[in-house]
Order: structure tokens, then C-alpha cells, then sequence
């Protein structure tokens, strides 16, 4: 039997390692590589199922969460997000976070995680398009495809993938990911 705080430096180091590698390689290559998220999910199940059978069902439930909400954004998004994005968020899931103080992360943890990495990943793209000079036009454009997709009379103007602007999305969900352990790891979030 593995002693928790053993355990949780294992899961812990599984996450982190995950993270620093996927925001490395998006900020340097523009890329996420499946050899490391296919195994990352993998590994994310077996280091949960040290914990027992509610911490496997919380993988499983993660790595669904992590997978479908990035997946419904990859969909609708027009090149928004890559396929890499989608998987990486999918490997979180799987992992999830070990227990801190009797708290269990499983899915509460993905939705977190998916907050915090919205979060970062915006004020990336924000800090981006300023830097370009094209935050103003951005924003139009981001309000016009909204406006007339809201509304079903109106044409739809879809967003050209020439006009929009490549951000490291994944080293975003690095970021947030590595925010929400945080949180959780210094009991903020239970």
C-alpha cells in the first residue's frame, strides 16, 4: 500500500509534468503532441485507481468533462482550438487532482480547470491582439459572428481563419490547470 503523501506527490508530479511539457512545447512548436497526452490519460486512470474506485470514476467522469466541453468549442469554433487543445483538457480530466485535505478533485476540478484556462487563455488572445494592433477589429469581428448567429433572420458572417490570430491556447490551459492545483492544493478550493 502506498502511503497518501507519497500518493499525492506521484499524482501531483503527474499533472505538473503534463502541464509544463504541453505549455512548453505549445509556446515553442504551436503544438500538442498525442505521445504525450495518450499517455497522460492512461497513466491519469492507473494513479487513480491507487486511490480506489471513487477516484477511478472521477477520472473517468473527467476525462469525459475535460474531453466534451473542449471538443463542443473545437466544433463550433472555426479553428478557435486545435484538436491538441481538446485532448490536452481531456489528459487533465483523467488526472484530475489528488486529495488535499479529504477533498476529492474529479470533476469539480476539470470545471475549475476549464475556468481558470477560459480565463487565461482570453487574457492571452486580449494581450495578443494588442500587441498586433487588432484588438478593436477582433472584437467587431468577434461581435458581428455572434450578432448574426444569435439572431437566425440575419446572414450569418462567419469568421475568416485569416483574420484571426493564433494564440498558444495550450499554454493557457497550462496555466489555468496549474492555477486550479494550486487552489486546491492550498485549500481554497474543496
Amino acid at each position: 500500500m502506498i502511503s497518501p503523501h507519497i500518493l499525492i506527490i506521484i499524482h501531483s508530479g503527474l499533472l505538473i509534468l503534463l502541464l509544463v511539457i504541453n505549455g512548453t512545447t505549445d509556446l515553442v512548436r504551436n503544438k500538442l503532441y498525442n505521445a504525450v497526452n495518450f499517455p497522460a490519460i492512461v497513466l491519469g486512470i492507473l494513479v487513480n485507481i491507487l486511490w480506489g474506485l471513487d477516484a477511478l470514476q472521477f477520472s473517468i467522469i473527467g476525462l469525459v468533462i475535460g474531453f466534451g466541453l473542449f471538443f463542443i468549442v473545437f466544433l463550433i469554433g472555426s479553428g478557435a482550438m486545435g484538436g491538441g487543445d481538446v485532448k490536452f483538457m481531456a489528459a487533465v480530466g483523467a488526472i484530475g487532482i489528488p486529495r488535499f485535505q479529504e477533498s476529492v478533485g474529479g470533476y469539480p476540478f476539470i470545471l475549475w480547470a476549464s475556468f481558470y484556462s477560459a480565463l487565461v487563455g482570453g487574457l492571452i488572445a486580449i494581450i495578443a491582439m494588442i500587441a498586433k494592433g487588432r484588438l478593436i477589429y477582433s472584437l467587431k469581428n468577434v461581435a458581428r459572428t455572434t450578432f448574426t448567429f444569435l439572431l437566425p433572420f440575419l446572414k450569418t458572417v462567419p469568421l475568416k481563419p485569416e483574420d484571426s490570430i493564433k494564440v498558444p491556447f495550450g499554454f493557457g490551459i497550462a496555466v489555468g490547470t496549474l492555477w486550479t492545483w494550486w487552489l486546491y492544493a492550498f485549500g481554497v478550493l474543496k
